[in-house]
């Protein structure tokens, strides 16, 4: 089954992806700001889905994890027009999804882009 893309189809996307990828390094640089720093964030985009972050930090609190999900409001749809999806994690628990080989933490590990 042959799919028929357009040059300007490609460059849009391309464009887009661009355009993604700065509202998730924004996402990250506020975080940094925020919390002095910033384990690892690491995201991944397609034109069918919003921008899927992993954010990593020495501890996540019910506090911050609204912090978090207001700028991702206000980086993400607001701001940019891309829905900015985080999942936030304590770097330990990632760290123990690592260890037991779940197939997320090898998806993030393989595929994530670093922010």
């Amino acid at each position: 089954m042959a799919t028929n893309v357009t040059i300007a189809e490609i460059k849009a996307t391309a464009g887009d992806l661009e355009r993604a990828r700065g509202a998730a390094r924004e996402f990250a640089a506020k975080i940094r700001a925020h919390f002095g720093g910033l384990k690892a964030a690491r995201g991944d985009w397609t034109a069918e889905s919003g921008v899927d972050l992993l954010v990593l930090l020495d501890r996540v609190e019910l506090a911050d994890e609204d912090w978090l999900a207001s700028r991702a409001l206000k980086r993400g749809i607001l701001g940019s027009g891309f829905m900015l999806q985080p999942l936030f994690m304590a770097e330990a628990n990632f760290n123990e999804l690592v260890a037991r080989e779940r197939l997320f933490a090898r998806e993030v590990q393989r595929d994530g882009i670093d922010l």
